[in-house]
């Protein structure tokens, strides 16, 4: 039988785990409210799950999605509607608006936070990383289009 110290100490470390989950979930909700009410003007920059990423697609129309994984991966499977920016051609990155909004994908994750770091320097205002990349996508039971 744990003893009252015990007990305190649990509940204290459950309450804490709490707070933040609670925090970090309405600091999810707040980025994106606010980012539909002040809309092209402010700069957002956050990172999505599959699902949050589907919706925005279909919310925003002048959504650009960038595939940064290599041309043969983009051949096999990819979001409908993404354009792809071989991971090897991000100097093509000073080319694009700044002030589009994109979301931006590879694989797993790791290559889309690199390019949407070297975004966020380049000046680039409304940026979305989905997160766990194309896997996310999967994951998260949403289509994908093949090239032909």
């Amino acid at each position: 039988m744990p003893s009252t110290l015990e007990t305190f100490l649990l509940a204290g470390a459950l309450s804490f785990v709490l707070a933040v989950t609670g925090w970090l979930a309405f600091k999810t909700l707040w980025d994106i409210r606010h980012h539909r009410e002040h809309g092209q003007n402010e700069a957002v920059r956050m990172t999505l799950s599959g699902c949050e990423a589907a919706e925005l697609i279909a919310r925003d129309p002048d959504l650009v999605i960038l595939d940064v994984r290599s041309g043969k991966a983009y051949a096999g499977g990819h979001i409908p509607g993404a354009t792809l920016l071989d991971g090897d051609q991000t100097g093509h990155l000073s080319n694009l608006d700044r002030a589009a909004p994109y979301l931006i994908y590879c694989a797993g994750g790791y290559r889309s936070r690199k390019v949407f770091g070297e975004m966020v320097k380049l000046g680039f205002k409304r940026l979305y990383n989905l997160d766990r990349g194309f896997l996310g996508w999967r994951l998260a039971g949403r289509e994908i289009e093949k090239s032909r």
